[in-house]
């Protein structure tokens, strides 16, 4: 069933239709269990915004049915206003203006770019100057960029002199403007060969009726949807129409019948084949296990090497490459060859052989338990493939507790839902980073070395004892704006024994540049390359985050 597209004028009529949420205040926006869709929820309305990118389709619509799974996305969007909608150079990409007040009241502006093209579409919560806060598909893009103006002429920026300049090459005048379905054309019907002052006339009427706010239809043949029109449709034989009382409904409507099939289909192909992917790596995992259970069950072996060089120590020359000696056990032998380190002194070959014993020895029960699980990897991955293609939301969240990355999902999808006691409190900035803030000196150890990342910030009051403080980065090239940085400083210096000043001094630099030499006590670092900031301690339950 092929799909139609949403084209330049729908993504105008869009434009029309979202200013209905203007002054609404978004509470929330959740991705599906797919990353591919985001549902936007908000304060003053029942209706849910949906903007959904498939394969072959990219769309916006209204629902009050939110799909099943949901997570939390587009962290620091809340609260924002809904200001007004824009259609950006007359093509398939809208901009909606909002703005918030923050804490201090004063006023924020932000951006949602929702771009409206198949499989590559994106959305993008956006701050001033267009830098990107957070993306739907988890891109790794600084800064957001507008592409460049059509350079066909689209129904919307239609010319006389581009219709005639058309009709002058001998074009389908229709077939050439960009920003047509093949039911705009239909709706259309032109003559053979139609006069180009009335094409002209007729087109722009076509396109005022199509933008305005009001009904679609949708085009049925027996009880398959094939196709959409925004204005009242001319229909063919065979034919017959739902009208629908908007666009946003109509959208939401068609696609999530006609797109939602092939994309199931898709998604079924990716589960098939990281299955596949994972069983293959099971399996050479195993191979790889066992072979190093064969090299631990050498322990004894080892050790008799290791005995037998000491108890002939004497008899064997400095710079050796092997030597033969008298087996201490007659079941493998009379006499055995022993490679040697011809670097080594014979009693440094010795320790090697017991070292190597201990090793294989210790090694021996880890190997036995990782084979085990393995194995039992191995066949819930077997279970699950030849359970496809039913029950894929279940095989997902399988996949997902085993942390196996699934194509199409976000990488916040797959984290690993097992509950444990957290070393740290979360903390969430006005421009909706996490701040980590350890709470003990081992807390402190575990947070900075072991959680946060190299390019992450960390915070820490000056010259007073306190929690190691972390501002998480979204992605590595991300830069934190100054609000951040003193944020996060405020929240150290009230986890710190200063709380209670009127100003702190706090200092802060990346990770990467804390250091814990060998036998520091836990909590205490050497730091390089920091900053100084002077904050008041700051109220922690205006940015605590809910566990």
């Amino acid at each position: 069933m092929q799909i139609q597209k949403t084209t330049v004028l729908d993504t105008a009529r869009l434009c029309g239709e979202l200013k209905r949420f203007k002054n609404h205040v978004l509470e929330g926006a959740y991705s599906s269990f797919s990353g591919r869709s985001l549902i936007i929820k908000f304060r003053e309305s029942s209706q849910l915004l949906i903007y959904a990118v498939g394969a072959e389709s990219s769309y916006i619509g209204i629902t009050e049915q939110p799909p099943e799974k949901l997570e939390k996305a587009m962290p620091g969007i809340e609260g924002y206003e809904f200001h007004d909608v824009k259609q950006i150079n007359n093509d398939r990409i809208l901009a909606v203006e909002m703005e918030r007040k923050d804490r201090l009241g004063k006023k924020k502006t932000a951006i949602l770019i929702l771009e409206l093209m198949p499989n590559i579409g994106d959305i993008y919560f956006v701050g001033p100057e267009l830098k990107i806060k957070s993306a739907l598909r988890k891109k790794r893009k600084k800064t957001y960029q507008y592409p460049a103006p059509l350079k066909k002429p689209t129904v919307l920026s239609i010319t006389e002199e581009n219709l005639k300049a058309v009709a002058e090459k001998g074009k389908n005048p229709l077939i050439e403007i960009y920003g047509l379905s093949d039911r705009d054309r239909l709706n259309l019907s032109p003559a053979d060969d139609p006069d180009i002052d009335g094409l002209y006339h007729d087109l722009k009427e076509y396109a005022c009726e199509a933008v305005k706010p009001g009904p679609a239809w949708i085009i049925v043949r027996g009880d398959e949807y094939i196709g959409y029109s925004l204005v009242e449709p001319v229909l063919m034989r065979g034919e017959t129409v739902l009208e629908i009382e908007s666009a946003l409904a109509m959208y939401e409507n068609y696609y999530r019948k006609v797109a939602g099939g092939i994309d199931e289909k898709k998604r079924i192909e990716n589960l098939q084949k990281t299955i596949k992917s994972e069983i293959s790596k099971r399996g050479r995992k195993i191979s790889r296990i066992k072979k190093e259970l064969e090299e631990s069950q050498k322990a004894g072996l080892y050790k008799m090497y290791g005995e037998m060089i000491l108890t002939n120590i004497g008899k064997i020359k400095k710079g050796a490459a092997s030597v033969i000696l008298d087996s201490l056990d007659s079941l493998i032998g009379d006499k055995i060859t022993i490679k040697l380190d011809s670097s080594r002194s014979p009693a440094a070959n010795a320790e090697a052989y017991f070292k190597k014993s201990r090793k294989a020895a210790g090694s021996r029960e880890t190997l036995e338990n990782r084979l085990r699980e393995t194995e039992r990897e191995l066949g819930e991955l077997e279970n699950m493939a030849s359970s496809l293609p039913g029950k894929p939301d279940s095989i997902e969240g399988k996949l997902t507790e085993m942390r196996i990355l699934i194509p199409g999902r976000s990488r916040a999808a797959t984290a690993k839902t097992v509950k444990r006691r957290k070393p740290y409190r979360r903390y969430r900035a006005s421009c909706g980073w996490e701040i980590l803030i350890g709470k003990s000196n081992k807390d402190n150890d575990e947070l900075t070395f072991h959680i946060a990342s190299k390019e992450d910030y960390w915070f820490h009051a000056w010259q007073a004892a306190g929690s190691h403080t972390v501002l998480r980065l979204p992605d590595r090239s991300s830069k934190p704006d100054k609000q951040a940085l003193l944020e996060a400083a405020a929240l150290a210096a009230y986890h710190s024994r200063a709380k209670h000043s009127s100003k702190v001094p706090v200092i802060y630099t990346q990770v990467k540049h804390v250091r814990k030499p060998r036998k520091f006590p836990p909590g205490k670092v050497l730091v390089e390359r920091e900053k100084q900031l002077m904050v008041k301690p700051a109220d922690p339950s205006l940015f605590l985050l809910e566990e």
